[in-house]
């Protein structure tokens, strides 16, 4: 904080409006703010924030509807009648009435439900594990991004944030960021300046259109058709990143056939490993483990195959006959051609494959996705799968340009541990999703 020539105070802060955190600059006038400008040092936002930021600064915290203190009901439920409190009384009385519920029912009956990630996520959840329960829910999925987060942390085991200005391909999709993040639409162009490409799939002219090299006018609701024709392209034309698709994916890994499940060393050896999976090695001439902890195959260099079948033997003496998670993953998208997905989509066959060999092409590239794909409906959740196989397929993960992974830095403590499998599994509806 510095004083100006008025002898006002000059306020370095970030908005918290939204995850992208602008850079602002505040002159405060006796306690209150008088003017704002962006902060040209923010690296991300460089001076840019949006009326959200605006109104954050000078119109919330001055509401008269705005509740400033503790307050408690003291009448009955929609009577309205309330009496102020100290915080440290409502603080005493919320964490007593906690040691009550968890002395007569057990940690996991306290729960945490938040109506946004944004700023309370972290701490709620290190707050509910020392709590010792598994029961915190926030931000639903239809409203903002949330289900998105959450099928990449599915997939990937963490969400992801995109390397926008160094990208060589952005998709834009069902999205319009030159209107609703036109802090990060100003990275798109830049990137589109550098020799980049931009690929808009949206029923709608949006003025990202303008900026795009190829537009996918597609029909509403038909996404997860579109994804699986690019998934056709571009494993049909070997357009995918081979290298990083049998070292860091799952593909190669063995699947029974008999079960549709993963071959894990429980099925091999009695007593085995539940989490250890197995590749077939062409020069042994049977299955070989995945060590974790070293991220290498038992035994020495291996190169597994992404496609065949293959003959194991389990540990009762009995076969099995598995093949790997690529070839699976071909045979589901096999029916998928830009063909039979132009009559799906409306959109030509030869736009769709068009926009499938920029993408897996124009490397690195990343996603923006809006949240039209998190409320589509049922097939909301195997979008995000799809399009998160895309974007591994082709190697854009955790690179410059790409989907970037921060991942916890070592020296932060930002998690409490993991709960004991018998409390984990206490998690409401744990028993039935």
């Amino acid at each position: 904080m510095v004083r100006n020539s008025n002898g006002n105070n000059i306020r370095k802060t970030t908005c918290h409006g939204c995850t992208r955190r602008c850079g602002l600059i505040v002159t405060v006038e006796n306690g209150k703010p008088i003017k704002l400008r962006g902060d040209r040092s923010q690296p991300m936002s460089r001076g840019f924030f949006c009326p959200r930021g605006k109104a954050l600064v000078f119109e919330q915290p001055f509401d008269p509807l705005r509740v400033r203190h503790p307050l408690k009901r003291v009448g009955e439920r929609g009577e309205g009648k309330w009496v102020q409190l100290t915080w440290q009384q409502a603080l005493d009385e919320i964490a007593e009435k906690i040691k009550k519920v968890i002395e007569a029912y057990g940690p996991e009956s306290v729960s945490s439900s938040l109506d946004c990630g944004l700023t309370t996520k972290f701490a709620s959840h290190r707050f509910m594990k020392k709590l010792g329960s598994p029961n915190w829910f926030y931000l639903g999925g239809a409203v903002c991004y949330a289900n998105s987060a959450l099928i990449e942390t599915v997939t990937y085991g963490q969400d992801t944030v995109c390397d926008r200005p160094n990208s060589k391909c952005t998709v834009i999709w069902g999205h319009n960021p030159s209107v609703s993040k036109p802090e990060w639409f100003q990275h798109i162009r830049q990137s589109k300046e550098d020799g980049g490409k931009i690929i808009v799939v949206d029923p709608q002219r949006t003025h990202c259109v303008e900026v795009a090299d190829i537009w996918l006018q597609i029909r509403p609701g038909s996404d997860g058709a579109m994804m699986l024709a690019w998934l056709n392209v571009i494993m049909n034309e070997g357009l995918y990143d081979a290298k990083f698709v049998e070292k860091w994916t799952n593909a190669p890994y063995l699947v029974r056939l008999d079960c549709q499940k993963i071959l894990r060393e429980s099925d091999l050896i009695a007593g085995g490993a539940y989490e250890k999976f197995f590749v077939w090695s062409p020069s042994k001439g049977i299955p070989v483990a995945f060590e974790l902890d070293s991220l290498s195959y038992q035994g020495g260099t291996v190169k597994p195959p992404l496609t065949g079948t293959y003959e194991v033997t389990l540990s009762d003496g009995s076969t099995a006959t598995c093949t790997t998670v690529w070839e699976l993953l071909k045979k589901e998208v096999g029916p998928y051609t830009a063909e039979r997905v132009s009559e799906i989509t409306w959109v030509p066959a030869e736009k769709i494959k068009e926009a499938a060999r920029m993408f897996a092409t124009a490397r690195p590239g990343n996603w923006f996705a809006g949240v039209a794909l998190d409320a589509i409906g049922y097939n909301t959740n195997q979008c995000g799968r799809a399009r998160n196989i895309l974007g591994a397929i082709v190697g854009n993960l955790d690179v410059r340009g790409g989907q970037v992974m921060l991942g916890p830095h070592p020296k932060v403590n930002s998690d409490t541990g993991a709960l004991s499998p018998e409390q984990a599994a206490k998690m409401v509806g744990a028993d039935r999703f």
